[in-house]
C-alpha cells in the first residue's frame, strides 16, 4: 500500500546482484590476498561453489539443469584461476 511495487522488486534485484558478485569476487580476493596451502584453498572453492549453489537455489527460480551448469561453470572458473594463482606463485 505505502510501497511502489516496481521499487520493491528493484532494490531486491539489486541486493540479489550485490550479494551474487560478493559470492563471486570473495574466493579471488582471498587467493590474492592471503597465502594458503592447496588444502585451505581447496576448502574455500568448496565453500564458495556450495554457498553460490545455495544462492542459485533460494533467490533464482534455477531448474536442476541451470543448477548443474551454473556449479559448473562457477567451479571451473575458480579451479582455473587457482591453476594460474600456482603457477604464477612457485
Amino acid at each position: 500500500r505505502f510501497w511502489c511495487d516496481a521499487r520493491v522488486k528493484l532494490v531486491g534485484r539489486l541486493m540479489v546482484v550485490f550479494f551474487a558478485v560478493l559470492v563471486l569476487f570473495t574466493p579471488v580476493i582471498l587467493f590474492l590476498l592471503t597465502s594458503m596451502g592447496r588444502a585451505c584453498m581447496a576448502v574455500v572453492v568448496l565453500a564458495f561453489v556450495f554457498i553460490f549453489s545455495v544462492m542459485m537455489s533460494l533467490l533464482m527460480d534455477a531448474g536442476d539443469k541451470e543448477m548443474l551448469v551454473g556449479t559448473a561453470t562457477y567451479c571451473a572458473v575458480l579451479v582455473t584461476f587457482l591453476g594460474n594463482l600456482q603457477r604464477n606463485i612457485t
